[in-house]
This record gives C-alpha cells, structure tokens and sequence, in this order.
C-alpha cells in the first residue's frame, strides 16, 4: 500500500507537523533549515534549468512586477520507478537558509520532462505557498534582491502527494522527512530577482 502525504488526526501526525512547523520557523528566522542543495547528499542528482533564466537572474515577465507566472522548465531522466514530481520556488536568506515557500506543485506526471511557461500540467495541483495561496508568485519587496531556488523532487511508487498537505510541510517532508517519505532524486537551479523602487 502506498504512503499517502496528507493531514491526518493521529499523535504520531501531529507530533511532525509540530516538529516541521518549528523546522519553518527556525528557517523564517535565518539560522534554521539549510538551502535545498546542501541537504541533498544522500538523493540522485537530476538536471533542471529553465531556457528563461539567463545568467542567474529572473526576468520581470516571471515575476509580480510581469505575467507572474512560472518559467519554462525542464529537467533531466528521472529513476526508474519515479511516481511523480513535484516542483517546488523556494525563497532564501542571504545566508541561504530557507525563508519561504513560493510555489509548490505536484502530482506531475513522470513521462513528463518539463513544463510551458505558466502551465499546471494534466492530473498536477498547487499546493499552498508560505502566504496560504495556491499560486506562483515571485514578488520580493521594492529596492530588495532576492535568491530563489527552483526545485525538482522525483517521488517513488511509495509516496502519493495528497492535496491535503500544504506545500511547507511537503517540502519538509520530501527533503527532509522520514526515509520512507524523502524524495530519492531531487534537482536544483537558483536565480535571483531585483525589484526597483
């Protein structure tokens, strides 16, 4: 039987959505969670770019001062027995620790090997960002440079994402959950966006 990712009423449930939701808040404070690349060691590596994104930098049309909408994306050949992706914009601090979650989508279905500009593929789903919307939206503060990292999980036949989970929490749990619900293969870009004044 599959493992299902969801909100659930069980105390052993409850006690990691404790346990996650201070993972967040240490993150929010700068001095938590690492950056997605540096807690990566034990997943298969999978390449995931975006034709878009030149030079590190997010163009406006990607962002809230633009369509605000996701980049193309596209990445590498996923494991064998990969269930399905999950894409996620994470937001981090200058010191690269997480600070938000800015998109988080799932049930992607494995033959696919990317995305269209703005395009919730066929059977996907957004799962709440760290505002409780279910959108992609890169809007730092006027005057303020932020980094961003775009990331690519690979779910095995053993996890199913429930759209019951919000995207926090399931970013947790796929990087660094329990090992039954850790993501094998994981992929990985980071941008930054400027907003003027």
């Amino acid at each position: 039987m599959r493992r299902q990712l969801q909100a659930v009423s069980s105390a052993a449930s409850i006690s990691r959505i404790v346990l996650l939701l201070a993972i967040v808040l240490s993150g929010c404070g700068g001095s938590g969670t690492s950056s997605p690349a540096a807690s990566a060691e034990k997943q298969t590596f999978v390449p995931l770019a975006s034709a878009a994104i030149v030079g590190g930098r997010i163009p406006a049309r990607y962002t809230c001062d633009g369509a605000n909408i996701a980049p193309p994306i596209k990445w590498g050949t996923l494991p064998t027995g990969t269930n399905e992706v999950a894409l996620f914009v994470i937001g981090l601090t200058p010191s690269h620790t997480l600070s938000s979650i800015e998109w988080a989508m799932a049930g992607i279905k494995p033959e696919l090997h990317g995305i269209a500009a703005g395009q919730l593929p066929s059977g996907a789903f957004l799962e709440e960002a760290s505002d409780g919307k279910r959108q992609y939206s890169i809007c730092p503060p006027k005057g303020q440079t932020k980094l961003y990292e775009f990331v690519l999980f690979a779910l095995p036949p053993t996890v199913r994402v429930s759209g019951e989970i919000n995207g926090v929490n399931l970013y947790h749990n796929l990087a660094e959950g329990p090992p039954e619900d850790r993501a094998p293969a994981r992929g990985a870009f980071s941008a930054t966006y400027s907003r003027r004044r």
